[in-house]
């Protein structure tokens, strides 16, 4: 059976760096049944809370560590950044959230705490598992 591809937001590895019941349950399952996407950008927002003091370095590298090992990291090329383009034009998202969702098009799953992902994937591929 061929795995999903399945985007991981910054919220659901907030969740899981936080010891949520829900995101540890739903991370075990990926890893047995999907392939985990992160954006590149989602690596910059954790730097970002590092740097503003939201979460402790030996956190954030801890959980960098894992992205690097058990994900698929989505770089910004120039598919990403037309798609993004497109994004913010038909929904005035801002650039950082639309090249996050431009890197999850091809996925069958994304995990995210954040409504405006709605603007992009309302009922069709990729579906939003709200965490």
């Amino acid at each position: 059976m061929k795995k999903r591809l399945v985007g991981i937001d910054t919220g659901f590895l907030l969740a899981l760096l936080r010891g949520r019941k829900r995101a540890v349950e739903e991370w075990e399952r990926i890893l047995e049944e999907g392939i985990p996407v992160v954006s590149v950008i989602v690596l910059l927002e954790l730097e970002l809370l590092r740097h503003r003091g939201i979460l402790n370095p030996e956190a954030v590298s801890l959980l960098k560590e894992m992205i690097l090992l058990r994900c698929r990291v989505v770089e910004v090329d120039e598919e990403i950044a037309g798609l993004a383009a497109n994004i913010i034009h038909g929904t005035g998202m801002s650039v950082v959230d639309a090249l996050i969702c431009a890197s999850y098009y091809n996925c069958d799953l994304v995990y995210t705490d954040r409504d405006v992902f709605k603007k992009v994937f309302p009922k069709h591929r990729p579906l939003l598992v709200m965490v």
